[in-house]
């Protein structure tokens, strides 16, 4: 798999246009707030992981991240059908993909600040 499906920060860049200066921002924020996701992920409620994945769904879709977009989504479709079973393998795929997309941005930041 390339690490655009995961993450594509060519799309990213290019979607923030003249203002593509704010990118490292904009993933400090996301690493910020995703960390809190990872470490309480296991012990959140269904009804608690709906609202996760439905964050997720929207600030991975801004961000390109694209499989963790889909399977935030894909999640809660799931549990808005009221088909909680998996839900164990749900959260693992979850963290999964957060987990690698938050791995690809962390090393676009420490590339940016050796550059810098």
């Amino acid at each position: 798999m390339q690490s655009s499906e995961i993450w594509d920060d060519a799309q990213l860049a290019s979607s923030l246009g003249v203002m593509k200066q704010i990118m490292p921002k904009l993933i400090e924020t996301f690493l910020s707030q995703t960390a809190k996701i990872l470490e309480t992920l296991d012990s959140l409620s269904n009804e608690q992981l709906l609202l996760t994945a439905h964050s997720l769904k929207g600030s991975a879709g801004q961000l390109c991240c694209k499989r963790l977009s889909n399977t935030a989504a894909k999640i809660e479709q799931d549990l808005k059908l009221e088909s909680p079973e998996n839900s164990a393998e749900k959260r693992a795929l979850l963290l999964e993909d957060l987990s690698a997309a938050r791995t690809l941005m962390s090393e676009y930041l420490r590339q940016k600040q050796t550059l810098a």
